[in-house]
């Protein structure tokens, strides 16, 4: 797998760095993924706080599966701290051409066109870096309209509902399924 990194600065003349994940980025990327819990926004952690151990457990295989183009997962920093993260993993046996994406961006980045950027890098970098990608899904809040347009507007069309698949701030809340061919 080649190494991604590309240097830019938002519409509000921020520098920031895409990048692949590194095993460096644990303490980072806690910090990170614990914030988002705290914020309750639309992620699958809602309030919990993950330990040290569990997200370095989480990037050792991450990054293992990355070496066995399995796995693409990308980064966002500014001043040496993540402030956003996309991932696409394949599913195991029957489901091996399917990649499941996560794609998340820190609530002072947001509205300035880093999750499309990210998304259609995610997407990219997918392509080329895992060889038996045929179909990437995802599940999204079906509160999370933003979200949901971004999707559409790349191609991603929906599949399914699940009724009260998400408990979200204290309600259960339908999450919407959706995917994307891309070869």
């Amino acid at each position: 797998m080649k190494t991604f990194n590309i240097t830019e600065k938002t519409k509000s003349g921020v520098a920031y760095t895409i990048r692949d994940l590194d095993k460096k980025d644990v303490e980072a990327l806690l910090s990170y993924v614990n914030k988002l819990s705290r914020e309750k926004t639309f992620v699958l952690l809602q309030g919990e706080q993950l330990t040290l151990k569990e997200e370095k457990e989480f990037v050792q295989k991450l990054t293992k599966d990355m070496r066995g183009r399995k796995a693409v997962c990308l980064v966002i920093e500014t001043d040496k701290k993540i402030i956003g993260i996309s991932q696409i993993n394949l599913k195991p046996r029957a489901n091996s051409h399917v990649g499941q994406m996560g794609i998340s961006v820190d609530a002072q980045f947001r509205d300035q066109g880093l999750g499309k950027l990210l998304l259609n890098t995610i997407i990219d970098q997918g392509i080329k870096n895992i060889p038996e990608l045929k179909i990437i899904d995802l599940s999204c809040f079906v509160v999370n309209e933003k979200a949901l347009h971004m999707y559409k507007s790349v191609g991603f069309m929906e599949y399914g509902r699940l009724p009260g698949g998400i408990k979200y701030k204290g309600n259960y809340i339908n999450e919407i399924f959706m995917y994307k061919v891309v070869r």
